[in-house]
C-alpha cells in the first residue's frame, strides 16, 4: 500500500501539469507531429517508472535505427511491457494492439495518443484492410512499428515464449523494412510486489534482421 501512495503522489502533480495538453493529443492526435507526442508520452512514462522504482537494464538499442521504418517483435508478459518500451526508446515508434486494449487505462490512450493501430482479430476482412492501411503508413511516414507477435500475454513465472503469429511478419515482409526481434522480462510483478523496492525489469533488442535474411521464411509469405 505504502509503494501506491508513494507512486501516486510523485505521479498526480506530472499528471495535472501535462493532463490539459494530453486530452487535446487524445481528441486530435494530427494537431501534434509524431515526434512531438511521442516525446510527451515518454517524459510521462518514464515518470511512472520513476515512482515505482523501475529499472530498466537494456542491451543492445543501439541495433534500433535513428530514422526510417522498423518493426519490432517482443515478447509479451504484461500491459507494462508497453510502459517499458516507451520509457527505454528515444526513437519514435507506433503499437499495433488488439481492439480491446482501447478500452484499458493508461495503455488505451497511449496508443491512440501515439497514432498506433487498434486490430480486430475476429473481423478478418477488417484485419486484412488495417495490415493494407499500415504497410502504406510504414511506407509513407517512415517510423518504427512494435506489434507483440505472440497475440496475447503471459503472467507465468515460469514464462516460455509463445508462438509467434505471422500476421505482423507479412507486414515486414510487404514493406521490408529490418526486424529486431526483442525479448522483455520483468513486467509482470511490477505492480504486485508490496514493499517499495527498486523493480528490475531486463530487455534485448537483438540484431536486425534485413530483408534478405527472412524474405524466405514461411511465416512471412
Amino acid at each position: 500500500m505504502i509503494k501506491y501512495l508513494i507512486a501516486i503522489i510523485l505521479v498526480v502533480p506530472a499528471l495535472i501539469l501535462m493532463f490539459p495538453l494530453g486530452i487535446v493529443m487524445y481528441i486530435k492526435p494530427s494537431l501534434f507531429s509524431y515526434k512531438f507526442r511521442y516525446k510527451y508520452v515518454r517524459i510521462l512514462m518514464r515518470w511512472l517508472c520513476f515512482a515505482l522504482r523501475v529499472k530498466h537494464h537494456v542491451k543492445g538499442l543501439e541495433n534500433i535505427p535513428k530514422k526510417g521504418a522498423f518493426l519490432i517483435t517482443p515478447n509479451h508478459q504484461s500491459f507494462f511491457d508497453a510502459v517499458s518500451f516507451i520509457a527505454v526508446m528515444k526513437t519514435p515508434f507506433v503499437y499495433v494492439a488488439k481492439k480491446e486494449v482501447i478500452k484499458m487505462p493508461v495503455i488505451g490512450p497511449i496508443v491512440k495518443v501515439l497514432g498506433g493501430f487498434f486490430i480486430d482479430r475476429e473481423n478478418v476482412r477488417q484485419a486484412i484492410q488495417l495490415m493494407k492501411r499500415i504497410e502504406e503508413f510504414m511506407n509513407n511516414e517512415q517510423i518504427g512499428f512494435v506489434i507483440f507477435t505472440e497475440g496475447t500475454r503471459t503472467r507465468d513465472p515460469k514464462y516460455k515464449p509463445g508462438e509467434f503469429k505471422g500476421g505482423s511478419y507479412k507486414v515486414a515482409y510487404k514493406t521490408q523494412v529490418p526486424v529486431i526481434p526483442t525479448a522483455i522480462t520483468g513486467t509482470p510483478r511490477v505492480l504486485t510486489l508490496k514493499e517499495y523496492l527498486i523493480h528490475r525489469i531486463d530487455i534485448e533488442f537483438s540484431n536486425a534482421i534485413s530483408y534478405e535474411n527472412y524474405k524466405d521464411d514461411s511465416r512471412c509469405i
